[in-house]
Order: C-alpha cells, then sequence, then structure tokens
C-alpha cells in the first residue's frame, strides 16, 4: 500500500490508543489467571492479536473483554506475526510450562536476535531451534540464578519475570550489565504485582519466589499509549491545532518522554483536564541519549529536522535489531525527505533545514512508516510505500490523520 501524503493544518482532538506494552503483558497475565479478569480499553493492532492468538493456543479463553485461562497446554503451535513482544514474553513461558511449542513468525522477526535469551534458557533445560519461518521450543524450564545482559533487549527480562514464578524452586536473575530500557521492565514489574506476582528487585538483578499463581485482579483498564501518541504530539508542537487526550501524566511508561525532550527543544504544550494542547512552537536542536527510548526515534528525528541547528542521538546501537535497521531506515527517510542526516559511532546527526517532498520506503516498520506521514504533513508532502505497516501498532492511524483534516490519498 502506497500511501500520499500533502502537506496539511491538522485541527481537532486525537484519543490516545492503548498502551501496547501495557496490552501484552495484561493479556497474558490474565491468560494466565484462572479466575476471570474483564479488560477496558483494548486496542486490536496486529501485535496484541498475536498475543491474543498465541495465548489462545496455549489454553486462554478472550471473550469480548474477559480473560481466562482454561487449560494448560504442552503442545501447540503459537502464531506470533511479526511481534517481538509476544514471542520474547512467551518463549520463557512456554519453557516455563514445559513440552513443545513451534513459533511461527513473519517479516523480519526469526531473524532478530534471541541469542541471550536462548542461552539462559539452555543453560536451564530448555532447548531452542530457529528456523526459516519459525522457532521451535522443547523441554521444561528450572529454577537457578539466570546471569543475562540487560543491555540488549527489556523483552527478554520481561519474559524472564513473567515465566520464573511459575517453575518450581527459586530464581534469581543476575543482570551483568545495566538495564536499558528500564521503564518496559517498570510496567512489567506493576502488572505482575496486579495479578499477585511477587518480584524482589535486588541491586543487580531481581529475586523471584517459585511455585507462584496468576491471580486475576478482576478488572483492569489499559491507559493511552505515549509512543503513538508521541507522532501527533510532535505535529502539533510543530503546526499547532491537536489536543491529544487519554494519557497518564504520571505514566510509568518510559516514552512518556517525548514530551520533555520536544518541552527542552522550546515545544509549548498545556496540560487541562487529562487534555495535552499542543501549541505551535520554534524548536531548537538537542543531544539526548535515546537508549531507553529506542521508539520515539523516528519522530523524534523528525521534530528535530524542523529545529534550528544540529541535533545528535547517542545510544542507536539497539535500533539496528528493531522492525528494521531504525539507524539506517531513519537516516534514509530523513534524507528522501531533503534533511542531512549521518551515523556517527554510535550516533544520528541531524541537521536541522526545511523538508522537502519525497519517498520514503518504510521497510515494514511501523514507526517509519508514521514518522514519514508527520513529516510530510508538517513539510511538503511524501509518498509512503509501505504504509500498511502501521497495522502492526496503530491500524487507524491514517483514518485518525483523515479526521484531523490531512490530505492524503492510498493506492493499493
Amino acid at each position: 500500500m502506497i500511501v500520499n501524503i500533502e502537506k496539511s493544518q491538522l485541527n481537532g482532538e486525537v484519543p490516545a490508543i492503548a498502551s501496547k506494552s501495557f496490552a501484552h503483558r495484561i493479556l497474558i497475565a490474565s491468560g494466565l489467571s484462572n479466575v476471570e479478569t474483564k479488560i477496558k480499553g483494548l486496542y486490536p493492532s496486529k501485535d496484541i492479536l498475536a498475543t491474543i492468538q498465541s495465548m489462545s493456543a496455549l489454553g486462554a479463553s478472550y471473550k469480548g473483554s474477559l480473560a481466562v485461562n482454561n487449560q494448560v497446554v504442552h503442545k501447540a503451535n503459537l502464531m506470533v506475526g511479526e511481534s517481538g513482544s509476544t514471542l520474547r514474553f512467551l518463549i520463557p513461558i512456554v519453557s516455563a510450562i514445559g513440552g513443545e511449542f513451534d513459533f511461527i513468525c513473519k517479516g523480519r522477526l526469526a531473524e532478530r536476535t534471541n541469542d541471550e535469551l536462548i542461552r539462559v534458557l539452555s543453560e536451564r533445560g530448555v532447548t531452542v531451534e530457529n528456523h526459516v519461518d519459525k522457532i521451535t521450543v522443547c523441554g521444561k524450564l528450572q529454577s537457578g540464578e539466570y546471569k543475562i545482559r540487560g543491555d540488549v533487549s527489556s523483552q527478554y527480562i520481561t519474559g524472564l519475570l513473567m515465566a520464573l514464578p511459575l517453575v518450581d524452586g527459586n530464581s534469581e536473575i543476575i543482570l551483568s550489565t545495566p538495564l536499558s530500557s528500564s521503564g518496559y521492565v517498570d510496567i512489567t514489574l506493576n502488572i505482575l504485582n496486579k495479578f499477585g506476582i511477587k518480584i524482589e528487585t535486588t541491586n543487580c538483578g531481581f529475586k523471584i519466589k517459585g511455585g507462584q499463581k496468576y491471580i486475576s485482579c478482576g478488572e483492569i483498564e489499559i491507559e493511552g499509549d505515549w509512543s503513538n501518541s508521541g507522532f501527533f504530539l510532535t505535529y502539533g508542537v510543530i503546526n499547532g491545532g491537536v489536543t491529544v487526550y487519554g494519557l497518564n501524566e504520571n505514566s510509568i511508561q518510559g516514552d512518556k518522554k517525548i514530551i520533555e525532550i520536544l518541552q527542552q527543544m522550546g515545544g509549548k504544550f498545556e496540560f487541562s483536564e487529562g487534555n495535552i494542547i499542543c501549541h505551535k512552537s520554534e524548536l531548537n536542536a538537542i543531544e539526548i541519549d535515546v537508549d531507553g527510548i529506542p521508539d520515539a526515534v523516528p519522530v523524534l528525528a523528525i521534530a528535530m529536522a524542523t529545529a534550528t541547528g544540529k541535533s545528535v542521538l547517542h545510544n542507536v546501537a539497539r535500533l539496528k535489531i528493531k522492525e528494521s535497521d531504525r539507524v539506517a531506515t531513519v537516516i534514509e527517510m530523513l534524507t528522501n525527505l531533503g534533511i542531512t542526516a549521518k551515523e556517527v559511532d554510535n550516533s544520528i546527526e541531524i541537521m536541522g533545514g526545511k523538508l522537502q517532498h519525497g519517498e520514503v520506503n518504510s521497510h515494514n516498520d511501523h514507526r517509519i512508516a508514521m514518522a514519514a506521514a508527520i513529516g510530510g504533513l508538517i513539510g511538503v508532502g511524501a509518498r509512503i510505500i509501505d504504509g500498511e505497516a502501521v497495522e502492526k501498532s496503530y491500524p487507524s492511524f491514517f483514518e485518525d490523520v483523515d479526521d484531523l483534516g490531512g490530505k492524503l490519498n492510498v493506492e493499493i
């Protein structure tokens, strides 16, 4: 699908969709509980549907807004699509359940590295085999010490935190390097606590008591997503006219930092009764460490493209193992939109300028597609290849753009 975007003035209010980070964890926790949980605010993106389908294959039941575990399954095919969260959370969980499981992958997912997670699982009784389009997991996870790097993927840590309480015997996760994207692990601990799972945080990791059970919290609401709202917050602070509502100002989501960064650049926002009103602002260049907010980088790059001066995004190495190599695709996106950008060591340097019309290939990366759209709306338009990539996290993105007055047309 090709999406042609024209320069447009957006006006109106846009709701924050449900947080994908919270939704994955809530769906898994409720699907492991043997009493029904009512889930409010679920948003059915492709990644979220992958978690629902995979948990259903493991015996969970999702009917409307209700979720419950009906049985324990020891052999299943799990259709994880392109969802890295679904895959990396559930590999440890099926290992704790024990049996033989095939994870059926699409896109780049089977190629994305899981070596550090596979290593620690293999040391505790589990075999993980990579194939062209699937990953096979066999065995039964044992308790004990799990020494693992914390700077590769926080998803590994989340998967272990969710799985090890189910194993007989106590375990400890020992981080051999500092934990990156710690905000995502904070979300995990928050949800685990709501479902009766107790985790002790230590100076170098976590202690987990074995033999625990997930206990339904009865009813839970998924809070609004700062990651995807960042696209409209960025547009609004550059062009004005947009109000975003449904976000928790006290959220523990790491990507809430996007509004702080935009404010540091000179962005003006007004907070009123749960609404974030964006005011047109002149942005200045900034240097920031993005190790903890890799999903915010594509749209922050667009903000930096309009800022006065040279901005620098530091610690970008982990961007190379996302849905696309986001170091390469962010630079390509900006270059095609007339902005000078380059990789220097472990950083991306962006020289602010005037956005031009250009063709941007999303490389099937939802955040590149959405960032390019914002760039086109702010600048003088853009032609986006593989625009359907937005279905991974925000299927109604282009509809929301249209509802706000954005000019676009789609070529199927």
